[in-house]
């Protein structure tokens, strides 16, 4: 993951980011897999669905909200975002989490990590960043991804 615009030095933004790397370690042990045995099933499957609930839920009830109300992120592009979640929950809960479904899960990270972390720090003012970081996922240290 990149820093280019150091929005990393907010904590919420930080955990996110961190988390991303850690569900793309997963993933992709999830998704070879599926590719040596034609399932994407068990522990790892399991393992990656814990770790995208609590993280999407912090994205979907804090970040997306926020990014929306400063007008920065389009409600059309929200829904689209919130589409991805779902098509991956079904991939998961299907045991079809293959190296497609990883490429996709990756793409929608980058745009996360390229386009609206940096779009959160350049259009967050200080009441927007408190307002993230206020909030329950951010207040409560142990919900973090813990590997």
């Amino acid at each position: 993951m990149c820093d280019h615009c150091s929005c990393r030095q907010h904590r919420a933004i930080a955990e996110l980011s961190t988390e991303h790397e850690q569900i793309l370690e997963v993933a992709w042990a999830l998704s070879e897999q599926h590719r040596e045995t034609g399932v994407a099933d068990g522990p790892l499957r399991d393992r990656l669905a814990r770790m995208l609930g609590v993280h999407v839920e912090a994205e979907e009830t804090a970040l997306y909200p926020l990014l929306v109300d400063t007008g920065d992120l389009d409600p059309t592009r929200r829904d689209g975002l919130e589409g991805e979640h779902t098509d991956l929950a079904t991939a998961l809960i299907g045991g079809t989490f293959d190296r497609n479904a990883y490429y996709e899960l990756a793409a929608h990270i980058e745009e996360e990590e390229m386009e609206l972390f940096p779009l959160a720090m350049f259009g967050f003012d200080d009441d927007d960043w408190a307002v993230l970081e206020a909030t329950p996922r951010f207040l409560a240290p142990d919900t973090v991804l813990v590997r």
